[in-house]
């Protein structure tokens, strides 16, 4: 692109980085929302699977305790 005054051709050259550049921002935000939906679906997964190991946890201390309780009534 040269200085000065803009032919034709400059404008389409512009306008077609523009229309690029458009794209590439639409691209982008549907990559984000993807990665959102993957990322909070992890995270569930996560807190899913950090529930069941405490629940797990609380299941065994509970037996445990209920077995010595009931051996020093």
């Amino acid at each position: 692109i040269r200085r000065g005054r803009t032919t034709l051709e400059d404008r389409l050259v512009i306008s077609g980085r523009v229309k690029k550049a458009a794209a590439l921002y639409t691209q982008a935000g549907d990559y984000q929302k993807t990665a959102r939906f993957y990322y909070k679906k992890a995270e569930d997964t996560y807190y899913q699977a950090n529930n069941w190991a405490s629940y797990d946890d609380w299941r065994r201390a509970r037996d445990q305790w209920d077995y010595f309780y009931s051996r020093n009534r």
